[in-house]
């Protein structure tokens, strides 16, 4: 029987890939929010920041709700190995865990912004991980 150590590195793999997902959509919002502060008075910005937050409480409330399996990993986040250092591997169950020990992942973000659901079959509950309507939505 293999050692789950072995699959550390497949993992830690997947962890860079969802990083860097994270990496783009974050500048793409700080972008977002930049070009809409400017010759935005700071009350309006204010509001719009207040509705983000808004809509990221619902989005992640949803999410737990849906795939509680997720929760582990916020969980871990503060850790540099969020997925593995977490209990999501352990929950998800022996054939999602075996999916996600040996399906490749592509780091195609391109392909992922117009459908976030691409990842799921090959590694479960990905989408539910990187949360498409929260990071690439789009400002009024």
């Amino acid at each position: 029987m293999e050692s789950q150590n072995c699959w550390e590195p497949v993992i830690h793999e997947k962890e860079g890939v969802i990083n860097a997902f994270v990496k783009e959509a974050l500048n793409s919002l700080e972008e977002r929010l930049t070009r809409t502060a400017e010759g935005t008075s700071d009350e309006y910005m204010v509001k719009l920041e207040e509705e983000e937050y808004a809509k990221a409480v619902k989005i992640l409330t949803d999410t737990y709700a849906e795939c509680p399996h997720v929760k582990h990993i916020q969980d871990a986040l503060d850790k540099p190995d969020f997925i593995w250092d977490s209990l999501f591997i352990e929950d998800i169950g022996p054939d999602a865990v075996n999916k996600w020990y040996r399906n490749p992942l592509k780091a195609d973000i391109q392909a992922f912004k117009k459908d976030n659901t691409i990842y799921d079959a090959e590694n479960p509950y990905f989408s539910y991980i990187h949360c498409k309507e929260r990071m690439y939505g789009t400002w009024a």
